[in-house]
C-alpha cells in the first residue's frame, strides 16, 4: 500500500460512516468489559498482580482512550 493511499480521505457517505462509529464503539466497550471481568475474575482467585499486568495495561490505555477521545 502506497503512503498517499493511506492519508487519503475516505469516500464514505455518512450512513456508512455512522455504521463504522457503530460498530467501532461497540467493540471498543466490548472489549472494555471483558477486560473488566476477566480482572474481576483474577482478582477474585487470586492472582497476583504481577500475573494480572497485562490484562491491566491493556485496561488502563482502554480507560484513557475513552476519556481523551
Amino acid at each position: 500500500m502506497n503512503l498517499r493511499e493511506f492519508l487519503k480521505r475516505d469516500n464514505l457517505d455518512e450512513m456508512q460512516k455512522q455504521t463504522l462509529l457503530k460498530i467501532e464503539s461497540r467493540g471498543f466497550w466490548g472489549l472494555w468489559m471483558l477486560l473488566l471481568a476477566a480482572l474481576i475474575i483474577e482478582s477474585l482467585l487470586g492472582f497476583a498482580p504481577r500475573e494480572m499486568a497485562a490484562e491491566w495495561f491493556i485496561f488502563m490505555l482502554g480507560c484513557a482512550y475513552s476519556v481523551i477521545k
